[in-house]
């Protein structure tokens, strides 16, 4: 931040007078930038200054220890205020009416019109914001070994995160993070890489239509049932997100399909590699709002808006700096970001602008009092939501199916907070296996490149490691509809199980005879007559013969399904009985 002339030089000369005073300092000059210049030179004499903290009180010399301890000096002025008051910002004129430097509202306005702190505006995570500050060479020169807040020997060895510290109060101890293990856990997993290839794979033989720009719910219903993984709502959102995120598919004629050469690479590509870029999709993404998806909240769309990425940066910033192999409390973690960076998400601390009901009683949630209901649930949900699903960390329970209330950075965790490289492990040399009926298992281990183009030209079966594909006639009119033929799919067979059993490759074969043709089993109507003669009138019979289809012999004709009362109105029009058993 600034330094203590630049400071001083931006007050009228009202408030340096104000700051003068309670120094005993004699300005004698009425130009404010002689003025400021004089202030600044007498309160950085070191005998000066030592005397003016002599004056303060504990609880001030305390809260001006905070800033000194937080790194560039400063902090949020709401975070400040919070702990020590506002500092009310006034004209010289309003300021000479009301004098608030005589009956201060607390103690950071005392500190204010002593001159210790300053108020100023610099660049945060959420935008530009004010801040409380004490100037750089004041605080070089302030005496803090002649208090017992003493932390002259911590600044160098202070982490990043202290900016933001709020943990200034005796009272206020610090964050218990690290737990037992607890007895229930719930190891992290790459089923991820699993589903989004399932995704892929159905948006290419699927025609996913958008409905108002999304899925419609029973497309999303049926990839769900797809899915080996869990099967929840936003977690196929994000899969979609991430997907877009990545160019992996686009919309073509309003239905998602996959962009193909793209989609190819991701897939040919190692699963921890695969891994790797979900998770860095994640943490750059804005279509995926967390706060959104969050069970116990409503918000409205208003007009306000948050930025998703800085709830991720935040929680990546406070595990980096989480030492250890243990367990981490989600309460602890979530006080700690309360007591250490409780605005990260809130430009300017601004908790009222946002409208956000809590689901359960349909009440706004405003003001800072309803951190724990918003802030807090958003970071959890993160934690037991996208970082538990891309793979990072693992969740502990006190039962099989409770709520998670611890959680562990994996390998793949703790490389995405830096704590180690990222995982680059070859994948396994994963067979499949055909047998004798066209059944053809697929290990979750197995290429995905593979598993892709097999589900292109076959029926699924459900979800389970090894997946289960069957070689059908109803698969390959699916492959037919792809542009797919019979010699790719034993150029492909050949490759991944080698030998062919006689049985698929006979139903090759059929296909292969069969391409153009096809056999349909379906419900008919059937009008059947007594004689040939009365089937030559009624096929004579222009009023009657519309509603027919093709004959079946002479005995027999198609009906159309949806025309069959026309007909029998018509037959009775022209006075041929007829009887219906429908």
């Amino acid at each position: 931040m600034a330094d203590l002339n630049s400071t001083l030089f931006e007050y009228d000369l009202h408030l340096l007078q104000i700051i003068a005073n309670r120094w005993d300092v004699d300005l004698d000059t009425r130009d404010e930038k002689i003025a400021a210049a004089r202030l600044a030179e007498a309160m950085l004499i070191p005998e000066q200054a030592a005397h003016e903290w002599s004056r303060l009180s504990d609880a001030e010399r305390g809260a001006l220890q905070l800033l000194l301890a937080s790194r560039q000096h400063k902090m949020p002025a709401v975070q400040f205020g919070r702990l020590y008051g506002e500092i009310r910002q006034v004209g010289a004129g309003a300021r000479e009416r009301e004098k608030p430097h005589l009956s201060p509202k607390g103690i950071a306005e005392i500190l204010f019109y002593r001159g210790l702190v300053a108020l100023g505006f610099d660049e945060s995570k959420t935008g530009l914001q004010p801040y409380v500050y004490v100037p750089d060479d004041l605080a070089a020169i302030l005496p803090i070994h002649q208090t017992g807040y003493d932390l002259s020997a911590e600044p160098d060895d202070l982490p990043d995160e202290i900016e933001d510290e709020e943990l200034g109060d005796d009272e206020m101890e610090e964050a218990e993070l690290e737990i037992e293990a607890p007895p229930h856990q719930q190891k992290g997993d790459t089923t991820l890489v699993d589903d989004m290839t399932t995704l892929l794979a159905y948006l290419q033989v699927h025609e996913a239509k958008l409905e108002e720009g999304y899925l419609a719910n029973e497309v999303q219903d049926d990839l769900l049932a797809q899915f080996i993984g869990p099967k929840e709502y936003p977690r196929l959102d994000l899969l979609i997100q991430l997907a877009g995120q990545m160019g992996l598919m686009t919309v073509v004629n309003g239905a998602f399909q996959p962009i193909r050469q793209a989609a190819r690479t991701w897939l040919e590509s190692s699963r921890t590699a695969q891994v790797k870029t979900l998770v860095e999709a994640w943490r750059t993404s804005d279509g995926y709002n967390e706060l959104w998806l969050v069970p116990t909240l409503e918000p409205e769309a208003t007009g306000w808006q948050n930025d998703p990425t800085l709830p991720r940066e935040t929680l990546r910033g406070v595990f980096e700096a989480i030492p250890g192999e243990g367990w981490v409390s989600l309460d602890g973690l979530v006080d700690e970001i309360k007591a250490v960076e409780p605005d990260f998400q809130r430009p300017g601390g601004d908790y009222s602008s946002w409208y956000i009901r809590e689901r359960r009683t349909g009440e706004y949630l405003r003001g800072f009092e309803s951190w724990e209901v918003v802030e807090g649930a958003l970071l959890k949900f993160i934690i037991a939501g996208p970082l538990h699903w891309l793979g990072l960390v693992d969740l502990g329970m006190d039962a099989p199916d409770g709520t998670p209330l611890a959680c562990h950075l994996n390998v793949f965790g703790k490389a995405w907070v830096g704590q180690g490289d990222w995982p680059n492990r070859k994948d396994p040399e994963t067979p499949l296996t055909l047998d004798a009926s066209g059944k053809m298992l697929v290990p979750r281990a197995a290429s995905r490149i593979d598993r892709f183009q097999l589900a292109r030209f076959t029926e699924w079966g459900a979800p389970a490691d090894p997946y289960v594909y069957l070689l059908n006639s109803k698969g390959f009119k699916r492959a037919e509809q792809q542009g797919i033929k019979p010699e790719n799919v034993e150029t492909f067979l050949q490759r991944t199980v080698h030998t062919i059993p006689p049985h698929v490759q006979a139903l090759i074969e059929n296909w292969r005879k069969a391409q153009g043709a096809s056999a349909v089993i379906q419900k008919m109507l059937v009008l059947r007559v007594d004689t040939e003669v009365l089937m030559d009138v009624i096929w004579d019979t222009p009023e009657i013969r519309r509603f027919l289809g093709v004959k079946l012999g002479p005995l027999a004709v198609a009906v159309r399904e949806d025309q069959w009362q026309g007909l029998v109105s018509a037959m009775q029009d022209k006075g041929i009985p007829v009887e219906t058993e429908i």
